[in-house]
């Protein structure tokens, strides 16, 4: 079974685990500061998602799945901006291996 991965000391202000299955990532997020909730007024936030550097979409939630990801290793990038402003406010990026 598989294990969730973090890509940083969970101190951080930008807290990411994931977890591969198969040719999915699971990923969850726990980012200081940002609430994805619908009533947050200015603290609401999103995640920009690139895989290997193109923009695949804009998310609305701290959890989400990347679906279907080829085989090899694949540089995922997690932008987090507001909402109303879309002002990119902290990244991480990280490499999984699809196999």
């Amino acid at each position: 079974m598989p294990v969730f991965k973090t890509t940083l000391n969970s101190k951080e202000p930008f807290f990411v685990k994931y977890k591969i299955e198969g040719s999915n990532v699971l990923i969850e997020c726990i980012i200081q500061g940002i609430t994805f909730r619908e009533t947050a007024g200015n603290n609401k936030g999103k995640i920009i998602l690139y895989v290997d550097g193109k923009k695949k979409e804009e998310i609305l939630s701290a959890a989400f799945i990347v679906k279907g990801l080829t085989s090899g290793t694949h540089r995922l990038t997690l932008e987090v901006a507001t909402e109303k402003a879309s002002t990119v406010i902290m990244k991480k990026e990280f490499d999984v291996t699809i196999r």
